[in-house]
């Protein structure tokens, strides 16, 4: 996730199942011609009577150009992907001899600034309290996780955690945490030991 990263706005996109078109910064922008997603949104609002565009910060700077500005943190300005999406939306569509009534919303710091659901809270509380309790049992080098719907510790000494359902692990002292001692089978990495 980043700023030239289209990762909110894929993920978003995938679980909305609502989105007509997301455009990321890792893949070009076509505006015409056979691929182009102006023809494309031309034909879902033709076929469902309108469209749902995702577009991610740092999309299309390979048609609007890089600038060299910085803001006040000193990272490079982005270009206005959104401003210039909803005008050559309204252009292409004119062309077209059609009116399109574009609702552009800039979501900017609301989607990372979204309060956090109960679940959340709780799986928030639940890693910090565990890794106080960790600590305080003298581990160091570990991450705390959940893993087999278990919180659990992932020491240095095993390297990595899996969510593999092959994990053995020995009862920590609290509560329902376990101590990752031993993988079995290993699908995806959570900490690594460098």
């Amino acid at each position: 996730m980043g700023r030239s990263a289209g990762y909110i706005a894929a993920h978003s996109t995938m679980a909305s199942g609502d989105v007509d078109l997301c455009l990321v910064p890792e893949v070009p922008l076509e505006l015409e011609g056979e691929k182009g997603c102006l023809p494309h949104l031309w034909r879902r609002v033709k076929n469902q009577g309108y469209a749902v565009v995702v577009v991610a910060e740092g999309a299309g700077e390979e048609v609007l150009g890089t600038s060299a500005e910085t803001d006040a943190s000193g990272n490079k300005k982005l270009p206005k992907i959104g401003d210039f999406m909803k005008e050559q939306i309204e252009e292409y569509f004119k062309k077209q001899g059609e009116v399109a009534t574009v609702k552009y919303i800039d979501p900017s710091y609301t989607v990372r600034s979204v309060a956090a659901n109960a679940a959340d809270s709780l799986y928030c509380m639940q890693l910090g309290q565990n890794a106080v309790h960790g600590a305080m049992a003298g581990f160091t080098g570990f991450s705390v996780g959940l893993c087999n719907n278990r919180m659990v510790v992932c020491t240095a000494a095993s390297s990595s955690c899996c969510c593999s359902s092959e994990i053995e692990s020995v009862p920590y002292t609290r509560g329902n945490m376990y101590l990752v001692t031993h993988i079995i089978s290993l699908c995806f990495t959570v900490f690594t030991h460098s």
